[in-house]
């Protein structure tokens, strides 16, 4: 069974200027891949067709190129994370639904759509808190080796930029997230990967507040108690 058709519709979309409108939602080429591959694993389950697993590759390979090329139509990265996120889901999604079992397909997808999630949580945390983590990233390891030096100023800025915009931050990106992502349940995991992240940089950045030589900075005492970001992420879980 050969499907060699297909690549050849992908690269006839790709020049189709009605394909390469600007929408992050799942592509209608998408939707037929994923129907189409998810027909051939099934008709394929229990057979070991190595020129079919060869053809299934292939064409795999060309909707990775189909997607990458829609992308780059985008010019935010965080736009280009939301497309490949919400093609990948989609043909995953198909594939649960109609194959009794992961297949190699799958499983690829589900590695890549997992990269590109966490690529989206920094993409979506950075406008909020993105000098936050940077300044984690920079000070752990200088602290690990002894050599960190104190800009007290920047720290205050931290502190009091971080107790000042953090509730109406988490809003926004809920907000956001409710508004990019066509499957409910992958934005729901997506929004708590998100918050959980979040969390996880407060977490480090209090860590470092606590030692040498940021627990002598009077700024300490503004720092909000991470009980109450936690409070707030686990409401909006709740009403996601």
């Amino acid at each position: 069974m050969g499907c060699g058709w297909f690549p050849c519709a992908l690269l006839s979309c790709c020049l189709d200027t009605a394909c390469r409108s600007i929408e992050t939602r799942p592509h209608y080429v998408t939707r037929r891949f994923a129907e189409f591959s998810a027909s051939i694993i099934v008709i394929n389950e229990g057979w070991e067709d190595l020129q079919l697993d060869t053809s299934m590759m292939r064409m795999l390979s060309e909707l990775e190129a189909f997607l990458a090329n829609s992308a780059a139509l985008f010019n935010r990265q965080k736009d280009r994370l939301v497309f490949f996120i919400n093609n990948y889901d989609l043909i995953l999604t198909i594939m649960q639904e109609k194959t009794s079992g992961p297949s190699k397909e799958s499983q690829h997808f589900e590695l890549v759509l997992n990269a590109r999630i966490q690529s989206y949580v920094q993409e979506e945390l950075a406008p909020y808190f993105g000098k936050l983590i940077m300044f984690v990233g920079e000070t752990e390891p200088l602290l690990a080796e002894g050599k960190v030096q104190l800009d007290q100023a920047r720290v205050e800025k931290l502190v009091r930029s971080f107790a000042q915009d953090w509730r109406r931050a988490i809003d926004d990106i809920n907000a956001d997230v409710l508004q990019s992502f066509t499957n409910f349940t992958a934005g729901t995991e997506i929004l708590q990967a998100v918050l959980t992240g979040l969390i996880i940089y407060y977490q480090r950045f209090l860590a470092i507040m606590a030692k040498a030589p940021f627990n002598t900075l009077s700024c300490r005492h503004e720092l909000i108690n991470i009980h109450h970001v936690m409070v707030e992420v686990k409401k909006h879980r709740a009403t996601f």
